[in-house]
């Protein structure tokens, strides 16, 4: 979501879902253009809900990953590994 400087709405003002009602929205789907993560303690993720599984990436997806966004498998795992 973009707005204009020093506004004091964010996205978090607005249901994610029925943002499109309060604003001109695009979409443009011909390539990947961010990344979501999944975690416990994401808050769009609310509680009691069925949890999402979440497959490792196929090779090509890894590749992708890589080239569009400069996401690393090896460097994710490693930044989000438990303590040792």
């Amino acid at each position: 979501m973009y707005v204009q400087g020093n506004c004091p709405l964010t996205i978090m003002n607005f249901a994610h879902e029925k943002i499109l009602r309060f604003m001109p929205t695009v979409t443009i789907s011909d390539a990947p253009m961010f990344v979501r993560s999944h975690n416990g303690y994401n808050d769009s993720r609310q509680k009691k809900v069925k949890p999402v599984p979440v497959l490792p990436l196929e090779p090509e997806q890894i590749a992708d990953f890589d080239a569009r966004f400069a996401l690393r498998q090896d460097q994710v795992r490693r930044v989000f590994a438990p303590a040792p």
